[in-house]
C-alpha cells in the first residue's frame, strides 16, 4: 500500500543487492511487525520504528549467533537472551547493545556467572560457580575480581584460585562459616520479578476458604484474575481479598468482567507499593509454540507462592495455548510471562487433574474399588498435585481489551 508516495501499511520490498523486509511501513519507513533477510544469511524477526530494530525480536547472524529480546533503535537494549555459536548463554539486561545491567552468563562446561554488568564485562557485586560446584562471591570491576572481596562457597577439596579467564589472585573470606548466596544480594531475577507481581485471591463461603490466584497489570491499582476463579463469589456478594506473599492485604472497589474469555478486573482499595510489579504486555504479546514462559500462583495444597517453569506446547482455539507446565487448581488466574522479557502473554485459564483420568475408567472392579474408602485419600493426593503435564493459558490481549475499554469507570477518571 502507498500513502503520500510512500510505503504505508502492509508490504513487501526486495533490494538491488538481494536483502529483503516483509512486513508494515508507516510513511515509508519499516515500522511495526516484520521480517528481514540479508544477504550475509542474517535475519531478523520481530518489532521496526523508523527502519530499525525498536521492540520485541529475534536476530539470527550466520555464523550461529541468536539474540532474542528488546531492542531500542536498532540496538540490544532492555532484557534479552543471547546464545553464542561457541554454546556460551546469556540471559539478562542489556543497553545500547551491550550485557550491561543484572545478568547470567553460561559457558559449556557449565561454569556461570551471575551478577552485574557493565559494557559487556563482569563489573559489580557476582557470583561465579565453577564446573565442579564451587562458587565464589565477591567484587568485580573490568571483568576481574577485586582482591580480598570474595570468598569460596560450597568448595571440593582442592582450593579455587579463580574463574579461568581472571588472573586476579584472591583472598578466602576470614571466620568458620560463609553465608550461602541470597536472592537478596542480587537484586533482580525473572522468577523473583514475576512472584513480586503476583497475589493470592482468597474467599470465604459459610464453611470453606477459596483460592486462587491474580496479578498487578497495567497500573498500580488493577489485578486481573481469571472470571472463573471469582465468579461464585461474586454472584454470592462474598468478599474478596488478595493477598501479597508478604501478607499485604488489598481489597477491591470495583471490577468489570468478561465472561466469554475467562477474565476479571479490579480496582484495589490503594495502589501496590515497594517492589511490587505491574506487568504489561509486549506489543507482540501473542504466544507461539515452544516459546520458554514462566507462571506463579498459589497451588491448592500449599500454602506458598510457587513460580514455575513452562513451554508453551501449542494452541487452544479459539482463546488460548496449551502449556507444558506444573498446573494445580490453585494457580488459575495466574500470570504467564515470556522468560525472557518478562513481558505477561497470559493467564492460567485451565488444568486437567490426574484424578479425574483415573476416575473415567468403567467396570465393575473399578467401581468397587472406588468405593473403598482409601480412594478419597488418594483422590485426595492426587487433587493436590499438577496434572498430566498439560494446562491452558489464555491470551492477555483479551485481558488488554477489557482492560482498554474499562480503565477510565476503573480508575474513576
Amino acid at each position: 500500500m502507498w500513502r503520500n508516495g510512500a510505503m504505508h501499511g502492509y508490504g513487501t520490498y526486495s533490494r538491488p543487492n538481494g536483502s529483503k523486509y516483509k512486513g508494515g511501513w508507516t510513511d515509508g519507513m519499516a515500522s511495526g511487525p516484520g521480517s528481514s533477510t540479508y544477504t550475509s544469511g542474517d535475519e531478523y524477526y520481530g518489532e521496526w520504528k523508523d527502519g530499525r530494530f525498536n521492540g520485541q525480536g529475534t536476530y539470527v547472524w550466520q555464523s550461529g549467533k541468536v539474540y532474542s529480546g528488546t531492542w531500542v533503535e536498532g540496538l540490544e537494549h532492555g532484557r534479552g537472551r543471547c546464545a553464542y555459536a561457541n554454546g556460551d548463554v546469556y540471559r539478562g539486561e542489556w543497553r545500547g547493545g551491550t550485557r550491561s545491567g543484572t545478568g547470567e552468563f553460561t559457558l559449556p562446561n557449565g561454569e556461570k556467572y551471575f551478577g552485574e554488568w557493565k559494557n559487556d564485562l563482569r563489573h559489580g557485586r557476582g557470583r561465579y560457580t565453577m564446573a565442579n560446584g564451587d562458587v565464589i562471591e565477591g567484587e568485580w570491576r573490568d571483568g576481574e575480581r577485586l582482591r580480598g572481596t570474595q570468598g569460596t562457597i560450597n568448595s571440593s577439596e582442592d582450593p579455587v584460585e579463580s574463574p579461568v579467564d581472571s588472573p586476579v589472585e584472591t583472598e578466602e573470606l576470614e571466620g568458620d562459616e560463609v553465608s550461602p548466596p541470597s536472592l537478596l544480594a542480587f537484586p533482580y531475577n525473572q522468577h523473583q520479578r514475576l512472584a513480586n507481581a503476583t497475589f493470592h485471591v482468597i474467599w470465604k463461603t459459610r464453611h470453606h476458604y477459596h483460592h486462587g490466584s491474580a496479578f498487578s497489570f497495567r497500573h498500580p491499582c488493577i489485578v486481573a484474575t481469571g472470571y472463573h476463579v471469582v465468579s461464585k463469589a461474586l454472584n454470592k456478594g462474598r468478599s474478596i481479598v488478595f493477598e501479597t506473599e508478604d501478607g499485604q492485604r488489598f481489597k477491591p472497589v470495583r471490577h468489570v468482567i468478561d465472561r466469554d474469555h475467562d477474565c476479571a478486573l479490579f480496582r484495589l482499595d490503594r495502589p501496590v507499593s515497594g517492589d511490587r510489579v505491574v506487568l504489561r504486555p509486549g506489543r507482540l504479546c501473542r504466544p507461539f509454540r515452544g516459546k520458554e514462559t514462566l507462571l506463579a500462583g498459589y497451588p491448592h495444597g500449599y500454602d506458598a507462592l510457587l513460580v514455575h517453569k513452562a513451554c508453551i506446547s501449542g494452541p487452544h482455539p479459539p482463546h488460548g495455548f496449551y502449556l507444558d507446565g506444573s498446573i494445580n487448581g490453585g494457580n488459575s488466574g495466574g500470570p504467564i510471562v515470556d522468560a525472557v522479557s518478562g513481558d505477561v502473554l497470559g493467564i492460567v485459564g485451565g488444568h486437567r487433574y490426574l484424578s479425574e483420568e483415573l476416575m473415567s475408567f468403567g467396570g465393575t472392579r473399578g467401581d468397587r474399588e472406588r468405593d473403598d474408602p482409601r480412594w478419597g485419600k488418594v483422590e485426595r493426593m492426587l487433587a493436590k498435585n499438577a496434572n498430566c503435564g498439560i494446562g491452558v493459558g489464555r491470551h492477555i490481549e483479551y485481558v488488554d481489551t477489557l482492560y482498554l475499554a474499562n480503565h477510565r469507570t476503573l480508575l474513576n477518571e
